[in-house]
């Protein structure tokens, strides 16, 4: 297995629909964790989106709208009722997204048939 990468940051469970098998979580993975200040102050924050050819495009968002949909999803049953409490209290929780790569084996990637 390779090395486990992570973020980590304060978020809310925001949503799930169980038959999509999707969970919405908001969450905070800047430096300092500098959009939860707007956030909880009810402020926007300016995003600016640049592209080859175009002017740069602004726009203004509460942070709050910012989601990380997560597809396939996979929980414990039994923890189905505690993931509901966080997304009807609007309860702030903190968020680590991990990943560890496995390890390729030779000899199966890309080759012809």
């Amino acid at each position: 297995m390779g090395k486990a990468i992570r973020i980590t940051g304060p978020g809310r469970v925001d949503n799930r629909n169980p038959k999509k098998g999707e969970v919405h979580v908001a969450f905070d993975p800047s430096p300092e964790s500098f959009i939860s200040e707007p956030r909880s102050e009810k402020q926007r924050v300016k995003i600016t989106i640049d592209s080859d050819g175009l002017a740069p495009i602004e726009l203004y968002a509460k942070p709050k709208q910012w989601l990380l949909k997560i597809a396939d999803a996979r929980i414990d049953p039994g923890r189905l009722a505690d993931l509901e409490r966080l997304i009807i209290d609007e309860t702030d929780c903190h968020v680590t997204i991990e990943y560890t790569p496995e390890p390729k084996l030779p000899g199966l990637a890309g080759e012809a048939g």
